[in-house]
């Protein structure tokens, strides 16, 4: 299997997951949705989707227990473990992770451990993030080569047990139009 069907494969997984479970339908409720990311982007090579809810107003952490019981019963418990963390000791708060809340989901799916992480942030955060020139893989046509160098890298990135973000992938291979994976290793 191509990198690109195993991305395929993955994508659809998600799609007939998400369409199952009702998350996305259940997120609704507590604000706009989006999603980011290898999902948003077609450009999975493991069961890892990143999905945002954005409000006028910050989200407090009490709010977080409603809304992790809410997604259990809304999502007929389709999800093996609820994580919920406010990155208040986060290093990179504000940088690599929006500031904001955060659920993190787990669930199995074809027999492998999926990770959905949902972001809860203000408009305001959204804006910024946004306008700091985040690359959002969601709102970019994607070339079938970049689709391609994006793909060999991520697996160049798991078989050297590199710890590079996906962002910085994208954006490698979108805005500097670099072709070669090895860079990896000194990003």
């Amino acid at each position: 299997m191509t990198l690109t069907e195993k991305a395929q494969t993955y994508h659809d997984q998600a799609d007939a997951f998400l369409h199952e479970s009702g998350l996305i339908r259940c997120l609704e409720q507590f604000g706009s949705t989006f999603i980011e990311g290898a999902y948003a982007g077609n450009v999975m090579l493991h069961g890892d989707v990143d999905i945002g809810v954005v409000r006028e107003k910050e989200f407090e952490m009490a709010e977080m227990f409603e809304v992790a019981k809410t997604i259990h019963l809304a999502t007929t418990s389709r999800f093996m473990s609820y994580y919920i963390k406010s990155d208040w000791d986060d290093p990179k708060l504000g940088n690599a992770k929006p500031v904001g809340r955060l659920i993190m989901l787990k669930a199995l799916i074809q027999e492998e451990r999926w990770n959905f992480d949902i972001w809860f942030i203000s408009a305001a955060e959204r804006a910024r993030i946004l306008n700091a020139g985040h690359l959002d893989i969601s709102t970019i046509a994607i070339t079938p080569e970049q689709r391609e160098n994006i793909l060999k890298f991520k697996q160049y990135r798991k078989d050297n047990g590199l710890t590079v973000s996906g962002q910085r992938i994208y954006e490698l291979v979108i805005q500097e139009q670099t072709r070669d994976p090895a860079v990896l290793k000194t990003s």
